[in-house]
């Protein structure tokens, strides 16, 4: 019988793990993006090219954590840090270096609104408690860039990706009024 073969953290994304793992996978990148962003490195150069890293890194995992929740079902843990965590890094770079990143949030942002709208569709059927509590702090985020966007350019799509994030939001929203009552 052959030994299995151990994963580590640095395990490619392109072998098939589960839910758990790849969010131990992810929680290591979140301290690295915690470090970074609140206990920066006096050295500019490689505080800038880390962050290039991490970015780099937490962009070629989200497909891969997008693919894997289709798959998976919709707990969506890793896939809400993953973005919580790329979001924190854009914000930083804005904050830091003083650069409009709204354009760089879009394509994260739109991504979001696509997905969301796949996996949870209009959000009346689903299991609310089986779904992880980064997910809300994603689509809120999403919705700010989305409502950024569309004040800025009165883009039509920009409002109704708001609309739709906004409505979702307002399911999670029910759902945790309903059970602080209980």
């Amino acid at each position: 019988m052959p030994t299995p073969t151990e994963l580590t953290l640095a395990t490619s994304y392109s072998v098939r793990v589960g839910q758990f793992a790849r969010e131990c996978q992810v929680s290591n990148l979140i301290a690295l993006v915690i470090r970074h962003v609140f206990d920066p490195s006096p050295d500019s150069r490689f505080q800038a090219e880390e962050a290039l890293q991490l970015e780099r890194t937490l962009s070629a995992l989200y497909p891969v954590l997008m693919d894997e929740q289709v798959k998976f079902g919709k707990y969506c843990a890793a896939l809400g840090m993953c973005t919580n965590a790329l979001f924190m890094l854009l914000n930083d770079a804005e904050k830091r270096d003083g650069k409009d990143v709204l354009s760089a949030m879009e394509p994260l942002s739109t991504q979001i609104v696509v997905f969301s709208s796949r996996l949870f569709g209009d959000g009346e059927g689903l299991e609310y408690g089986t779904l992880s509590p980064y997910i809300p702090l994603s689509l809120y985020q999403a919705a700010v860039v989305q409502s950024r966007l569309y004040r800025r350019t009165g883009e039509r799509c920009y409002g109704e990706a708001l609309l739709t994030l906004k409505r979702l939001l307002g399911y999670f929203n029910k759902r945790w009024l309903v059970a602080g009552m209980s």
